[in-house]
């Protein structure tokens, strides 16, 4: 996998307007939490659609293995 990337300093592009889905890191008060999510036009949203809050890093999630 990749490195952490800051969402001060980019956020992944969007595709087909729907988004891509990213591995993010939600932080809060002394506590870190991670998600599979997507940004849309201006909010990070889970795959159910709900709006995730508070995620500060973001990175691209692994290829899937191979089948056999």
């Amino acid at each position: 996998m990749g490195e952490w990337i800051s969402v001060k300093e980019r956020l992944p592009e969007p595709r087909n307007g729907s988004g891509i889905n990213v591995l993010v890191l939600i932080s809060g008060d002394g506590w870190h939490d991670h998600d599979v999510a997507y940004f849309g036009p201006t909010t990070w949203k889970d795959k159910y659609g709900d709006v995730v809050e508070g995620v500060t890093h973001w990175m691209f999630l692994p290829k899937p293995p191979e089948a056999k």
